[in-house]
Protein backbone atom coordinates (compact mmCIF):
# COMPACT_ATOMS: atom_id res chain seq x y z
CA UNK A 1 0.00 0.00 0.00
CA UNK A 2 1.23 3.47 -0.78
CA UNK A 3 0.94 5.56 2.17
CA UNK A 4 2.02 9.41 3.11
CA UNK A 5 3.52 11.25 5.44
CA UNK A 6 3.96 15.25 5.90
CA UNK A 7 7.42 16.43 6.62
CA UNK A 8 7.31 20.07 7.88
CA UNK A 9 10.86 21.39 6.58
CA UNK A 10 10.15 24.36 8.28
CA UNK A 11 7.38 24.44 10.33
CA UNK A 12 5.90 21.82 12.76
CA UNK A 13 2.37 21.35 11.37
CA UNK A 14 1.14 18.70 13.51
CA UNK A 15 -1.46 20.04 15.94
CA UNK A 16 -1.73 19.90 19.37
CA UNK A 17 -4.65 21.15 20.83
CA UNK A 18 -5.23 20.40 24.25
CA UNK A 19 -9.00 20.76 25.98
CA UNK A 20 -10.30 23.75 27.55
CA UNK A 21 -8.13 24.59 31.00
CA UNK A 22 -9.98 23.27 34.11
CA UNK A 23 -7.03 23.24 36.68
CA UNK A 24 -5.44 26.15 38.33
CA UNK A 25 -1.68 26.10 38.28
CA UNK A 26 0.51 26.12 41.47
CA UNK A 27 4.06 26.31 42.76
CA UNK A 28 5.44 22.82 44.44
CA UNK A 29 8.86 22.52 45.36
CA UNK A 30 11.11 23.40 42.50
CA UNK A 31 7.98 22.90 40.01
CA UNK A 32 4.84 24.18 38.99
CA UNK A 33 1.94 21.92 39.25
CA UNK A 34 -1.56 21.21 38.33
CA UNK A 35 -5.14 20.39 40.48
CA UNK A 36 -3.52 16.67 40.24
CA UNK A 37 -0.04 17.07 41.45
CA UNK A 38 1.55 16.71 37.44
CA UNK A 39 4.15 19.00 36.60
CA UNK A 40 3.64 21.43 33.86
CA UNK A 41 6.49 22.84 32.16
CA UNK A 42 5.72 25.76 31.10
CA UNK A 43 7.39 27.07 27.32
CA UNK A 44 6.03 29.86 25.78
CA UNK A 45 6.61 33.22 23.88
CA UNK A 46 6.17 36.78 24.85
CA UNK A 47 3.11 39.17 23.32
CA UNK A 48 4.29 42.51 23.98
CA UNK A 49 1.22 43.84 22.15
CA UNK A 50 3.49 46.93 20.92
CA UNK A 51 3.35 48.26 24.70
CA UNK A 52 5.96 50.46 23.70
CA UNK A 53 3.98 52.62 20.99
CA UNK A 54 1.62 54.07 23.87
CA UNK A 55 2.55 57.55 23.94
CA UNK A 56 1.83 58.39 19.87
CA UNK A 57 -0.89 55.28 19.15
CA UNK A 58 -3.35 54.34 22.10
CA UNK A 59 -5.10 51.41 20.13
CA UNK A 60 -2.30 49.86 18.85
CA UNK A 61 -1.88 46.61 21.40
CA UNK A 62 -5.05 46.12 20.20
CA UNK A 63 -4.30 44.95 16.71
CA UNK A 64 -1.20 43.12 17.62
CA UNK A 65 -2.84 39.62 17.63
CA UNK A 66 -5.98 37.75 17.34
CA UNK A 67 -7.56 34.41 17.97
CA UNK A 68 -5.61 33.37 14.73
CA UNK A 69 -1.93 33.88 16.07
CA UNK A 70 -3.00 31.87 19.42
CA UNK A 71 -4.27 29.01 17.39
CA UNK A 72 -1.02 29.10 15.60
CA UNK A 73 1.10 29.12 18.79
CA UNK A 74 -1.22 25.92 19.87
CA UNK A 75 0.05 24.40 16.67
CA UNK A 76 3.17 24.67 17.58
CA UNK A 77 2.94 23.06 20.63
CA UNK A 78 2.50 26.57 23.47
CA UNK A 79 1.05 26.02 26.93
CA UNK A 80 1.97 29.71 27.94
CA UNK A 81 2.22 33.20 26.53
CA UNK A 82 3.36 35.83 28.93
CA UNK A 83 1.16 39.14 27.96
CA UNK A 84 3.21 42.46 28.59
CA UNK A 85 0.49 44.94 30.00
CA UNK A 86 1.15 48.96 29.82
CA UNK A 87 -0.38 50.65 33.57
CA UNK A 88 -1.89 53.22 30.63
CA UNK A 89 -4.03 50.28 29.47
CA UNK A 90 -5.85 50.58 32.45
CA UNK A 91 -6.65 54.28 32.79
CA UNK A 92 -10.10 52.89 31.35
CA UNK A 93 -11.97 49.34 31.09
CA UNK A 94 -9.52 48.70 27.97
CA UNK A 95 -6.76 47.06 29.96
CA UNK A 96 -9.73 44.40 31.30
CA UNK A 97 -11.49 43.97 27.87
CA UNK A 98 -7.21 42.97 26.34
CA UNK A 99 -6.71 40.86 28.95
CA UNK A 100 -10.20 39.33 28.36
CA UNK A 101 -10.02 38.47 24.58
CA UNK A 102 -6.82 36.73 25.26
CA UNK A 103 -7.77 34.56 28.10
CA UNK A 104 -11.07 33.86 25.53
CA UNK A 105 -8.74 33.16 23.32
CA UNK A 106 -6.58 30.59 25.15
CA UNK A 107 -8.49 29.17 27.06
CA UNK A 108 -10.17 27.55 24.15
CA UNK A 109 -7.24 25.55 23.49
CA UNK A 110 -5.38 25.20 26.26
CA UNK A 111 -2.77 28.00 26.68
CA UNK A 112 -2.04 29.69 30.14
CA UNK A 113 -1.63 33.25 30.09
CA UNK A 114 0.76 35.27 32.61
CA UNK A 115 -0.31 38.91 33.36
CA UNK A 116 2.75 40.90 32.94
CA UNK A 117 3.13 44.75 34.27
CA UNK A 118 5.87 45.61 31.73
CA UNK A 119 5.42 49.39 31.77
CA UNK A 120 4.99 50.62 35.20
CA UNK A 121 3.75 54.19 36.92
CA UNK A 122 7.03 56.36 36.79
CA UNK A 123 9.34 53.37 35.53
CA UNK A 124 12.09 52.87 37.63
CA UNK A 125 11.55 55.87 39.14
CA UNK A 126 8.18 54.49 41.06
CA UNK A 127 10.39 53.15 44.05
CA UNK A 128 11.08 56.52 45.26
CA UNK A 129 7.26 58.12 44.29
CA UNK A 130 4.43 56.66 46.48
CA UNK A 131 1.60 58.14 44.63
CA UNK A 132 3.22 55.95 41.60
CA UNK A 133 3.62 53.13 44.45
CA UNK A 134 0.04 53.10 45.19
CA UNK A 135 -1.12 53.64 40.85
CA UNK A 136 0.37 50.24 40.79
CA UNK A 137 -1.13 48.59 43.73
CA UNK A 138 -4.60 49.29 42.59
CA UNK A 139 -4.20 48.63 39.15
CA UNK A 140 -3.34 44.86 40.50
CA UNK A 141 -5.91 44.53 42.88
CA UNK A 142 -8.17 44.92 40.19
CA UNK A 143 -6.95 42.62 38.37
CA UNK A 144 -6.47 40.13 40.97
CA UNK A 145 -10.65 40.93 41.58
CA UNK A 146 -11.64 40.31 37.88
CA UNK A 147 -9.44 37.25 37.75
CA UNK A 148 -9.04 34.96 40.78
CA UNK A 149 -11.49 32.74 39.37
CA UNK A 150 -9.85 31.86 36.15
CA UNK A 151 -7.71 29.30 35.86
CA UNK A 152 -6.19 30.33 32.37
CA UNK A 153 -4.41 32.62 34.10
CA UNK A 154 -0.79 31.47 34.98
CA UNK A 155 -0.18 34.29 37.14
CA UNK A 156 0.71 37.92 38.26
CA UNK A 157 4.28 39.54 37.23
CA UNK A 158 4.57 42.04 39.26
CA UNK A 159 7.01 44.42 37.40
CA UNK A 160 9.31 43.56 34.39
CA UNK A 161 12.72 44.13 34.79
CA UNK A 162 12.92 46.33 37.83
CA UNK A 163 16.13 48.48 38.75
CA UNK A 164 16.32 50.53 41.90
CA UNK A 165 19.61 50.93 42.43
CA UNK A 166 19.33 49.24 45.79
CA UNK A 167 17.40 45.72 45.11
CA UNK A 168 16.25 46.49 48.98
CA UNK A 169 13.94 48.92 47.20
CA UNK A 170 12.42 46.37 44.85
CA UNK A 171 12.07 43.86 46.97
CA UNK A 172 10.26 45.69 49.93
CA UNK A 173 8.05 46.79 47.09
CA UNK A 174 7.67 43.64 45.97
CA UNK A 175 6.35 42.39 49.33
CA UNK A 176 3.64 44.97 49.39
CA UNK A 177 2.13 43.76 45.88
CA UNK A 178 2.20 41.09 47.09
CA UNK A 179 0.29 41.69 50.49
CA UNK A 180 -2.01 43.33 48.16
CA UNK A 181 -2.79 40.76 45.81
CA UNK A 182 -3.28 38.28 48.49
CA UNK A 183 -5.88 39.84 49.91
CA UNK A 184 -8.02 39.56 46.75
CA UNK A 185 -6.73 36.40 45.39
CA UNK A 186 -4.91 33.89 47.57
CA UNK A 187 -4.43 31.11 44.79
CA UNK A 188 -2.65 32.31 41.89
CA UNK A 189 0.96 31.89 40.94
CA UNK A 190 2.84 35.45 41.90
CA UNK A 191 5.99 36.07 39.71
CA UNK A 192 8.67 38.07 40.94
CA UNK A 193 11.72 39.15 38.75
CA UNK A 194 15.20 39.88 40.01
CA UNK A 195 16.76 43.41 39.55
CA UNK A 196 17.45 44.24 36.47
CA UNK A 197 21.79 44.24 37.19
CA UNK A 198 21.04 40.38 37.53
CA UNK A 199 21.69 40.15 40.72
CA UNK A 200 20.28 37.02 42.72
CA UNK A 201 16.82 36.66 44.34
CA UNK A 202 15.75 37.32 47.97
CA UNK A 203 13.61 34.63 49.16
CA UNK A 204 9.64 35.92 49.46
CA UNK A 205 8.45 34.47 52.68
CA UNK A 206 5.26 33.58 50.95
CA UNK A 207 3.96 30.29 49.24
CA UNK A 208 3.17 30.12 45.15
CA UNK A 209 5.94 32.40 44.11
CA UNK A 210 7.68 31.98 41.23
CA UNK A 211 11.02 33.38 40.66
CA UNK A 212 11.71 34.72 36.99
CA UNK A 213 14.90 36.10 35.23
CA UNK A 214 15.93 37.51 31.50
CA UNK A 215 18.75 35.78 29.88
CA UNK A 216 20.07 38.06 26.89
CA UNK A 217 23.52 36.93 27.00
CA UNK A 218 25.83 37.45 24.84
CA UNK A 219 24.44 41.17 24.64
CA UNK A 220 26.73 41.75 21.41
CA UNK A 221 24.71 39.08 19.77
CA UNK A 222 21.26 39.18 21.32
CA UNK A 223 21.00 42.92 20.72
CA UNK A 224 22.77 42.92 16.78
CA UNK A 225 22.11 46.29 15.27
CA UNK A 226 19.34 47.46 18.06
CA UNK A 227 19.16 50.72 18.36
CA UNK A 228 18.03 51.47 21.63
CA UNK A 229 20.30 50.54 24.23
CA UNK A 230 22.35 53.45 24.05
CA UNK A 231 23.54 56.96 21.80
CA UNK A 232 24.37 54.47 18.88
CA UNK A 233 23.30 51.54 17.82
CA UNK A 234 24.66 48.06 18.90
CA UNK A 235 27.10 46.53 16.20
CA UNK A 236 26.10 43.24 14.20
CA UNK A 237 30.06 42.11 14.03
CA UNK A 238 29.27 39.25 16.42
CA UNK A 239 28.36 35.50 15.87
CA UNK A 240 26.97 32.14 17.76
CA UNK A 241 28.94 30.28 18.61
CA UNK A 242 32.12 32.39 18.56
CA UNK A 243 34.19 34.99 20.21
CA UNK A 244 32.15 37.49 21.12
CA UNK A 245 33.17 40.91 22.46
CA UNK A 246 32.13 41.55 26.41
CA UNK A 247 33.48 44.79 27.34
CA UNK A 248 36.57 46.84 26.37
CA UNK A 249 39.47 47.97 28.92
CA UNK A 250 41.37 51.03 28.64
CA UNK A 251 45.19 50.77 27.14
CA UNK A 252 46.70 54.15 26.87
CA UNK A 253 46.64 57.37 24.70
CA UNK A 254 48.45 58.44 21.44
CA UNK A 255 50.86 59.94 23.76
CA UNK A 256 52.98 60.71 20.04
CA UNK A 257 49.63 63.60 19.82
CA UNK A 258 50.79 67.32 19.26
CA UNK A 259 49.43 69.86 21.61
CA UNK A 260 48.43 73.52 21.59
CA UNK A 261 50.65 75.32 24.44
CA UNK A 262 50.10 78.54 22.76
CA UNK A 263 46.91 80.58 22.55
CA UNK A 264 44.46 80.68 19.56
CA UNK A 265 41.85 83.37 19.98
CA UNK A 266 39.92 82.06 16.76
CA UNK A 267 38.62 78.95 15.51
CA UNK A 268 41.59 77.18 13.80
CA UNK A 269 41.82 73.93 11.80
CA UNK A 270 43.86 70.87 14.07
CA UNK A 271 45.72 67.82 12.91
CA UNK A 272 47.27 65.30 14.57
CA UNK A 273 49.66 64.29 12.29
CA UNK A 274 50.20 60.15 12.16
CA UNK A 275 49.65 58.44 15.04
CA UNK A 276 51.10 54.68 15.42
CA UNK A 277 48.28 52.62 17.26
CA UNK A 278 49.80 50.34 20.11
CA UNK A 279 50.38 46.70 19.91
CA UNK A 280 47.32 45.17 21.71
CA UNK A 281 44.77 48.02 21.24
CA UNK A 282 41.36 46.28 19.60
CA UNK A 283 39.53 49.89 19.26
CA UNK A 284 40.35 53.65 19.35
CA UNK A 285 38.18 56.53 19.32
CA UNK A 286 38.95 60.42 19.09
CA UNK A 287 39.87 62.39 22.27
CA UNK A 288 39.86 66.29 23.35
CA UNK A 289 42.03 66.71 26.00
CA UNK A 290 43.95 69.73 27.84
CA UNK A 291 46.09 69.75 30.85
CA UNK A 292 46.42 72.72 33.46
CA UNK A 293 45.68 76.06 32.98
CA UNK A 294 43.88 76.42 29.39
CA UNK A 295 40.90 78.47 30.70
CA UNK A 296 38.62 77.14 27.58
CA UNK A 297 39.25 75.28 25.04
CA UNK A 298 36.28 74.23 22.08
CA UNK A 299 36.09 71.59 19.85
CA UNK A 300 34.07 70.84 17.02
CA UNK A 301 33.22 69.35 13.49
CA UNK A 302 36.12 66.53 13.94
CA UNK A 303 36.61 63.90 11.54
CA UNK A 304 39.38 60.67 11.72
CA UNK A 305 41.06 58.18 9.35
CA UNK A 306 42.43 54.87 9.46
CA UNK A 307 45.12 53.74 7.25
CA UNK A 308 44.29 56.59 4.78
CA UNK A 309 40.73 55.67 4.93
CA UNK A 310 38.69 58.66 6.18
CA UNK A 311 36.53 57.18 9.25
CA UNK A 312 33.64 59.30 10.99
CA UNK A 313 33.88 60.30 14.12
CA UNK A 314 30.48 60.31 15.85
CA UNK A 315 28.61 62.94 16.74
CA UNK A 316 32.11 64.56 15.47
CA UNK A 317 30.23 68.30 15.33
CA UNK A 318 28.91 67.73 18.70
CA UNK A 319 25.00 68.21 17.64
CA UNK A 320 23.15 65.33 18.73
CA UNK A 321 21.71 64.97 22.43
CA UNK A 322 22.08 62.19 24.46
CA UNK A 323 18.75 59.77 24.49
CA UNK A 324 19.47 59.37 28.00
CA UNK A 325 20.66 62.35 29.37
CA UNK A 326 19.03 65.52 29.07
CA UNK A 327 21.36 68.19 28.00
CA UNK A 328 24.70 66.47 27.45
CA UNK A 329 25.89 65.71 23.67
CA UNK A 330 25.66 61.85 22.82
CA UNK A 331 28.04 59.37 22.92
CA UNK A 332 30.29 62.08 24.68
CA UNK A 333 31.10 61.44 28.51
CA UNK A 334 33.68 64.14 30.45
CA UNK A 335 36.47 62.74 32.75
CA UNK A 336 38.90 65.22 35.14
CA UNK A 337 41.63 64.65 37.58
CA UNK A 338 41.20 67.46 39.50
CA UNK A 339 38.79 70.54 38.50
CA UNK A 340 38.66 70.65 35.00
CA UNK A 341 35.20 71.20 34.09
CA UNK A 342 33.53 70.28 30.68
CA UNK A 343 30.11 71.53 28.97
CA UNK A 344 28.33 71.17 25.83
CA UNK A 345 28.60 74.52 24.33
CA UNK A 346 26.97 77.07 22.31
CA UNK A 347 29.83 78.33 21.04
CA UNK A 348 30.40 76.51 17.47
CA UNK A 349 32.35 76.81 14.24
CA UNK A 350 29.36 75.13 12.22
CA UNK A 351 26.45 74.03 13.29
CA UNK A 352 25.16 74.89 17.04
CA UNK A 353 27.36 73.05 19.13
CA UNK A 354 30.85 72.39 20.60
CA UNK A 355 32.46 70.39 23.06
CA UNK A 356 34.01 72.69 25.78
CA UNK A 357 36.88 71.88 28.40
CA UNK A 358 37.53 74.58 31.15
CA UNK A 359 40.42 74.88 33.83
CA UNK A 360 42.87 77.18 35.12
CA UNK A 361 44.83 74.56 37.89
CA UNK A 362 46.85 71.67 37.68
CA UNK A 363 45.51 67.91 36.37
CA UNK A 364 43.50 66.78 33.35
CA UNK A 365 40.41 67.20 31.65
CA UNK A 366 39.24 65.02 28.40
CA UNK A 367 35.80 64.43 26.44
CA UNK A 368 35.72 60.50 25.87
CA UNK A 369 33.56 58.23 24.08
CA UNK A 370 32.12 54.83 24.03
CA UNK A 371 31.91 52.03 26.74
CA UNK A 372 31.27 48.67 26.87
CA UNK A 373 29.96 46.66 24.11
CA UNK A 374 28.22 49.94 22.71
CA UNK A 375 31.69 49.75 19.69
CA UNK A 376 29.85 51.79 17.02
CA UNK A 377 31.82 55.17 18.03
CA UNK A 378 34.91 52.86 17.95
CA UNK A 379 37.51 52.41 14.91
CA UNK A 380 38.53 48.86 15.12
CA UNK A 381 42.23 49.21 14.91
CA UNK A 382 45.30 46.54 15.01
CA UNK A 383 48.76 46.93 16.06
CA UNK A 384 51.20 49.26 13.74
CA UNK A 385 47.88 51.21 12.10
CA UNK A 386 47.89 54.85 11.48
CA UNK A 387 45.63 56.91 12.71
CA UNK A 388 44.78 60.53 12.55
CA UNK A 389 42.11 63.21 13.83
CA UNK A 390 41.61 66.67 12.22
CA UNK A 391 38.84 68.94 13.47
CA UNK A 392 38.75 72.59 15.04
CA UNK A 393 40.03 74.09 17.75
CA UNK A 394 39.86 77.22 19.33
CA UNK A 395 41.61 77.88 22.63
CA UNK A 396 41.97 81.76 23.40
CA UNK A 397 43.39 81.41 27.31
CA UNK A 398 45.83 79.19 27.39
CA UNK A 399 48.74 79.62 30.21
CA UNK A 400 51.10 77.30 31.42
CA UNK A 401 49.06 74.23 30.23
CA UNK A 402 48.46 72.37 26.93
CA UNK A 403 45.20 71.31 24.97
CA UNK A 404 44.94 68.54 22.08
CA UNK A 405 42.70 66.60 20.01
CA UNK A 406 44.19 62.57 19.71
CA UNK A 407 43.09 59.09 20.46
CA UNK A 408 42.49 56.64 23.31
CA UNK A 409 43.19 53.21 22.72
CA UNK A 410 41.18 49.81 24.00
CA UNK A 411 41.75 46.60 24.26
CA UNK A 412 38.59 44.07 23.41
CA UNK A 413 37.47 41.52 26.08
CA UNK A 414 36.54 38.49 23.93
CA UNK A 415 34.61 35.08 25.26
CA UNK A 416 34.15 32.27 23.22
CA UNK A 417 30.22 31.33 23.66
CA UNK A 418 29.14 28.36 22.97
CA UNK A 419 26.72 25.79 24.33
CA UNK A 420 28.29 25.44 27.61
CA UNK A 421 29.01 29.12 28.05
CA UNK A 422 24.92 29.00 28.13
CA UNK A 423 25.11 26.46 30.85
CA UNK A 424 27.22 28.07 32.82
CA UNK A 425 25.24 31.50 32.56
CA UNK A 426 22.59 29.97 34.13
CA UNK A 427 23.76 27.95 36.90
CA UNK A 428 24.20 30.29 39.75
CA UNK A 429 20.36 30.75 38.75
CA UNK A 430 19.56 26.59 38.82
CA UNK A 431 22.03 25.93 41.76
CA UNK A 432 20.11 29.38 43.77
CA UNK A 433 16.59 26.77 43.08
CA UNK A 434 18.35 24.03 43.94
CA UNK A 435 19.19 25.47 47.63
CA UNK A 436 16.48 26.76 48.52
CA UNK A 437 13.51 23.74 46.66
CA UNK A 438 12.19 27.23 44.83
CA UNK A 439 11.11 27.45 41.41
CA UNK A 440 13.31 29.26 38.23
CA UNK A 441 11.27 30.53 35.44
CA UNK A 442 13.23 32.32 32.08
CA UNK A 443 10.28 35.37 31.40
CA UNK A 444 12.12 36.55 28.14
CA UNK A 445 15.50 35.62 26.16
CA UNK A 446 16.15 35.58 22.25
CA UNK A 447 18.06 37.07 19.57
CA UNK A 448 17.81 39.80 16.62
CA UNK A 449 17.43 38.85 13.76
CA UNK A 450 20.25 41.20 12.48
CA UNK A 451 22.79 38.46 13.97
CA UNK A 452 24.88 37.31 11.17
CA UNK A 453 24.64 33.99 9.42
CA UNK A 454 22.20 31.77 11.42
CA UNK A 455 23.52 33.09 14.95
CA UNK A 456 19.82 34.17 15.87
CA UNK A 457 18.08 30.74 15.20
CA UNK A 458 21.39 28.58 16.96
CA UNK A 459 21.60 31.24 19.73
CA UNK A 460 17.78 30.67 20.48
CA UNK A 461 18.23 26.74 19.40
CA UNK A 462 21.03 26.34 22.45
CA UNK A 463 19.70 28.47 25.04
CA UNK A 464 16.19 26.36 24.81
CA UNK A 465 18.10 23.28 25.39
CA UNK A 466 20.49 23.90 28.27
CA UNK A 467 16.98 25.24 29.47
CA UNK A 468 15.25 22.08 28.45
CA UNK A 469 18.09 19.97 30.05
CA UNK A 470 17.56 22.08 33.02
CA UNK A 471 13.98 21.57 33.72
CA UNK A 472 13.29 25.17 33.36
CA UNK A 473 10.42 26.61 31.62
CA UNK A 474 10.46 29.91 29.58
CA UNK A 475 9.38 32.09 27.59
CA UNK A 476 11.00 33.70 24.00
CA UNK A 477 11.05 37.51 22.88
CA UNK A 478 8.50 37.66 21.13
CA UNK A 479 5.81 37.07 18.86
CA UNK A 480 5.50 40.00 16.66
CA UNK A 481 6.91 43.37 15.34
CA UNK A 482 6.30 45.65 13.00
CA UNK A 483 9.33 44.76 10.28
CA UNK A 484 12.60 43.44 10.98
CA UNK A 485 15.34 43.62 12.55
CA UNK A 486 14.29 42.04 15.44
CA UNK A 487 13.86 38.93 17.61
CA UNK A 488 10.14 37.89 16.88
CA UNK A 489 8.63 34.99 15.29
CA UNK A 490 6.40 37.42 12.86
CA UNK A 491 7.02 40.68 11.60
CA UNK A 492 3.98 42.13 10.55
CA UNK A 493 2.38 39.20 9.12
CA UNK A 494 5.49 37.14 7.39
CA UNK A 495 7.27 34.43 9.57
CA UNK A 496 10.43 33.81 10.79
CA UNK A 497 10.44 30.25 9.18
CA UNK A 498 13.75 29.19 10.65
CA UNK A 499 13.25 30.93 14.31
CA UNK A 500 9.78 29.12 14.02
CA UNK A 501 10.92 25.64 13.49
CA UNK A 502 13.74 25.93 16.29
CA UNK A 503 10.60 27.17 18.80
CA UNK A 504 8.38 24.71 17.91
CA UNK A 505 10.79 21.89 18.44
CA UNK A 506 11.56 23.60 21.92
CA UNK A 507 8.23 23.58 22.98
CA UNK A 508 8.03 19.77 22.21
CA UNK A 509 11.00 19.69 25.01
CA UNK A 510 14.34 18.88 22.33
CA UNK A 511 17.75 19.31 23.35
CA UNK A 512 19.21 19.14 19.99
CA UNK A 513 22.00 16.83 21.86
CA UNK A 514 24.30 17.14 18.16
CA UNK A 515 23.28 20.81 18.08
CA UNK A 516 22.47 19.85 14.10
CA UNK A 517 19.20 20.48 12.71
CA UNK A 518 17.32 18.01 10.58
CA UNK A 519 16.67 20.74 7.58
CA UNK A 520 19.37 22.74 5.99
CA UNK A 521 18.78 25.62 3.53
CA UNK A 522 21.44 27.09 1.64
CA UNK A 523 21.10 28.83 -2.30
CA UNK A 524 23.36 28.91 -5.19
CA UNK A 525 23.00 31.89 -7.30
CA UNK A 526 19.42 32.14 -8.15
CA UNK A 527 18.69 28.10 -6.67
CA UNK A 528 17.40 27.02 -3.59
CA UNK A 529 18.80 23.84 -2.28
CA UNK A 530 16.91 21.73 0.69
CA UNK A 531 18.26 18.87 2.59
CA UNK A 532 16.59 16.99 5.27
CA UNK A 533 17.16 13.71 7.32
CA UNK A 534 15.62 10.52 5.30
CA UNK A 535 13.06 8.87 6.92
CA UNK A 536 13.52 4.98 7.11
CA UNK A 537 11.53 2.73 4.45
CA UNK A 538 10.61 6.35 2.38
CA UNK A 539 10.37 5.19 -1.35
CA UNK A 540 10.24 8.50 -2.57
CA UNK A 541 9.52 12.52 -1.69
CA UNK A 542 7.10 15.26 -3.31
CA UNK A 543 8.58 18.68 -2.65
CA UNK A 544 5.95 21.75 -2.46
CA UNK A 545 6.23 25.19 -2.59
CA UNK A 546 3.72 27.92 -1.40
CA UNK A 547 4.36 32.00 -0.85
CA UNK A 548 2.33 32.23 2.49
CA UNK A 549 2.01 29.94 5.20
CA UNK A 550 -0.59 27.67 5.68
CA UNK A 551 -1.58 24.32 7.00
CA UNK A 552 -3.72 23.40 4.35
CA UNK A 553 -1.69 21.19 1.59
CA UNK A 554 -3.94 22.52 -1.27
CA UNK A 555 -2.48 25.78 -0.60
CA UNK A 556 1.05 24.38 -1.90
CA UNK A 557 1.99 24.06 -5.54
CA UNK A 558 4.51 20.51 -6.18
CA UNK A 559 7.57 22.00 -7.45
CA UNK A 560 9.26 18.81 -7.68
CA UNK A 561 9.99 14.90 -6.68
CA UNK A 562 13.13 13.22 -5.00
CA UNK A 563 13.87 9.57 -4.18
CA UNK A 564 16.64 11.03 -1.93
CA UNK A 565 16.46 13.52 0.89
CA UNK A 566 17.56 16.54 -1.02
CA UNK A 567 16.21 18.66 -3.69
CA UNK A 568 17.63 21.57 -6.02
CA UNK A 569 14.55 24.50 -6.30
CA UNK A 570 15.65 26.07 -9.19
CA UNK A 571 15.47 29.52 -9.53
CA UNK A 572 13.61 29.36 -6.22
CA UNK A 573 14.77 32.25 -4.18
CA UNK A 574 13.15 35.19 -5.17
CA UNK A 575 12.39 38.84 -3.38
CA UNK A 576 9.12 36.78 -1.52
CA UNK A 577 8.93 34.48 1.64
CA UNK A 578 8.98 30.55 0.58
CA UNK A 579 7.31 27.70 2.32
CA UNK A 580 8.31 24.37 1.28
CA UNK A 581 6.88 21.52 2.86
CA UNK A 582 7.79 17.69 2.18
CA UNK A 583 5.54 14.72 1.92
CA UNK A 584 7.34 11.09 2.36
CA UNK A 585 5.60 8.56 0.24
CA UNK A 586 6.14 4.56 1.08
CA UNK A 587 5.18 1.38 -0.89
Amino acid sequence: MNTLRTLSLLLILVSTTQAQITSFLSVAGRDVVNDQNEVVKLRGINMDGYFWAWDWDQNLHNDYADASDIRFLDSLGANAIRLCLNYNYFATNDGFDYIDRYLTWCDTVGIYVLLDMHVVPQGNGIFTNPAAQQQLIDIWQGIAERYAAREVVLGYDLMNEPWPGDSALWYTYANRLIDSIRVIDPGHIIMVENTLDGELFEVINEPNILYSYHDYSPFAVTHAAADWVGDTPMPADYGYPGDVLSGTEWLTYSEDQPYWTTSRATWQPWDSGNLIVPAGADFAYAKPNVYGNVGDVYYDDMTASRNGVAHAVYNGGAEQESSSQSGQPAVWSFYTSGSHSGAWSTLAHSGSRSLRISGTQDGWGVWGQGGWVLTTPFLRVSGGDTLRVTGYMRAPGINGGGASLGFDYMSGIFEHYDRQHLRDDIERYVSWSAAHTLPIWCGEFGCMSAAPDSSQENLVRDKIAVMNEAGLGWAMWSYRAPQPPSFTLFYDDSVDVPLTRVIADGFAGATWPNAIQDLTIAHEGADVLLAWSALPGAASYTIYASPVYSLDLNAYTIIGNSVTSGFRHVNGLGPAMQFYLVTAHYE
